[in-house]
């Protein structure tokens, strides 16, 4: 469960829910290799969604801060406060609209439809030929 800052605060009702949540949970378990991820906004909630991932938004710069003799550089990352896209349906609005957003998550990314593609594709004699220089 996580949290976004706010000035005051107050933990009770997200941990009463996070009880609550537990519970069912314990009785009616998600699939296995599913992992819920909870996020309260601060203050008191408005409202709760079973949600989707959101995109987020960073503004991050790389900046070179010094370069040796020897050609290595260093750099320092840094950035400013990420924005998000503010799609209905998102973790992230949900949350920026006070509410509490439930989603599953599962760590499998791979894209079903894309692995038919690829195995349409001649792999083997792309191989074949890196191996004997022809590429």
């Amino acid at each position: 469960m996580s949290f976004l800052p706010g000035r005051s605060f107050d933990f009770a009702v997200s941990a009463r829910f996070a009880a609550q949540l537990v519970g069912l949970l314990s009785a009616d378990p998600l699939p296995a290799a599913t992992l819920l991820n909870v996020n309260c906004p601060a203050g008191e909630p408005q409202g709760i969604e079973v949600t989707r991932l959101g995109k987020r938004l960073y503004n991050d710069e790389l900046r070179l801060v010094d370069e040796d003799g020897d050609g290595r550089r260093r750099y320092q990352i840094y950035g400013f406060e990420p924005s998000f896209e503010d799609e209905p349906g998102t973790d992230l609005a949900a949350v920026a609209r006070r509410r509490i957003s439930l989603t599953p998550v599962h760590f499998d990314l791979t894209d079903r439809e894309g692995l038919g593609r690829l195995r349409d594709w001649d792999l083997e004699a792309m191989l074949r030929a890196a191996m004997t220089g022809a590429a």
